[in-house]
């Protein structure tokens, strides 16, 4: 397993945590403005969103 991969595996369970949270309305403030900022230029996070 190369480093990179490794590295995005480490990333996604917070990703997928953080969808949840925006998704239930739990993220507040700066957290939630730089979680929405972030969906505008990640199509795969927008998807985790909708997922929830």
């Amino acid at each position: 397993m190369s480093i990179e991969t490794e590295t995005n595996t480490a990333q996604t369970p917070p990703r997928k945590d953080k969808a949840g949270e925006y998704a239930l309305a739990l993220l507040e403030g700066a957290e939630r403005d730089a979680f929405e900022a972030q969906l505008q230029v990640d199509p795969t996070l927008a998807i985790e969103v909708a997922r929830w």
